[in-house]
């Protein structure tokens, strides 16, 4: 998988718990006027210390739309190492809280829990930043690569007020596709579908989304929709679920269109498919200007 930096642009407040071989990693308080900065350096396999397991090396707090917001991280041993060299293995844990009530405590992430069935050693757990914020749920970007690569496994977990959540893949474009767009359509959809899917969805905050990914006329196209019958989604009603399975193709052109498919059944070959024409605002910029249907 091609590794794509995340567009700050998109980044509502954010923080990173991210610790890699040649990786720095920002922590950013909402409201703070500095940056506090931590950086992990690899050791010496014979002057790794496994004592320290368990030891908490990082907190960060803050606030932001109602949610107070605390994850800390603790050192777990060794997760990996090659001849000289040993890469250290994290856990995060999650506090968050809506309006004076807790909705998850203690919540762990770890490579294991992320990766499931395709999880490896070497595929170190990397980092864990906020990504988008609203005022029904908040969405953290994370990671797990393979030290001194661009191997990632990435992903957006999203945590809501309704106390549910729920880890989508992020996906990056292939090379020789329009850079950027698989990541950005991808982000657009998961964005759209949690927030659609709320029990009350605010509408103001759906419509930034939509000013974000689209075009003017099509944002306002698509701002009175739901789930039922949108045109993005391609079905009579979308469950945000099958977003696990969803692809991305980008058709490069004059005319430029990204394919995005998914299924509705788990293993099955019968895949649903939304053609997206895009319209180009910036050389590396491209908004999404209208919807086609087509089901294989």
């Amino acid at each position: 998988m091609k590794r794509i930096l995340l567009p700050l642009s998109i980044t509502v407040a954010s923080f990173a718990l991210g610790y890699g071989q040649g990786r720095r990693a920002d922590v950013i308080k909402a409201g703070a006027d500095t940056a506090q900065t931590a950086e992990y350096r690899p050791v010496d396999s014979d002057t790794t210390d496994i004592a320290l397991s368990n030891i908490s090396i990082g907190q960060w707090d803050t606030t932001l739309l109602g949610w107070d917001i605390h994850i800390s991280q603790l050192y777990q041993g060794v997760a990996y190492k090659d001849t000289d060299t040993c890469y250290p293995n994290y856990m995060r844990f999650v506090n968050l809280s809506k309006d004076g009530k807790k909705l998850f405590k203690d919540y762990q992430i770890t490579s294991k829990k992320l990766l499931g069935k395709i999880f490896h050693p070497y595929l170190a757990f990397t980092s864990l930043s906020l990504w988008y914020a609203t005022t029904s749920s908040l969405y953290f970007y994370t990671g797990c690569c393979e030290p001194e690569t661009d191997n990632c496994a990435e992903f957006i977990l999203v945590f809501s007020r309704d106390g549910k959540m729920h880890q989508y893949p992020l996906l990056s474009t292939l090379d020789g596709c329009l850079d950027g767009i698989a990541i950005d359509v991808s982000t657009f959809y998961i964005l759209y579908a949690t927030e659609l899917n709320q029990s009350f969805p605010n509408r103001s905050e759906i419509k930034k989304i939509l000013d974000k990914y689209c075009t003017p006329a099509f944002s306002e196209q698509m701002a009175a929709h739901t789930l039922r019958n949108n045109p993005a989604f391609g079905v009579p009603k979308f469950n945000p679920q099958w977003l696990n399975s969803i692809e991305i193709d980008t058709i490069s052109g004059s005319s430029p269109i990204c394919e995005v498919s998914y299924t509705r059944i788990p293993g099955s070959k019968k895949r649903v498919v939304v053609r997206l024409p895009l319209q180009r605002k910036t050389e590396n910029c491209y908004l999404i200007s209208g919807v086609e249907e087509k089901k294989r």
